[in-house]
């Protein structure tokens, strides 16, 4: 799987997502942001320019919105 869990052992995930968790409340989020997110992922696996490139875009596409966030944290990652 190409995913951030891949970066960390099975404990080490467990103790990240635990706390994680603990301090957010998570809101389901739509299926056109989930695939956007999923294409972005797929994009870091082989070009991470094209990633970041894409990841802004649609950061500038959501702006002052509420799904603006999830592209922010991409951005940042």
């Amino acid at each position: 799987r190409n995913d951030q869990r891949n970066l960390f052992t099975n404990e080490e995930w467990l103790k990240l997502n635990n706390k994680w968790n603990k301090q957010k409340n998570w809101d389901q989020l739509d299926d056109d942001v989930q695939r956007m997110l999923k294409t972005i992922e797929n994009l870091a696996v082989n070009d991470l320019k094209k990633a970041y490139a894409k990841t802004l875009s649609y950061q500038t596409k959501y702006a002052l919105t509420e799904n603006e966030v999830h592209f922010e944290v991409y951005a940042c990652v």
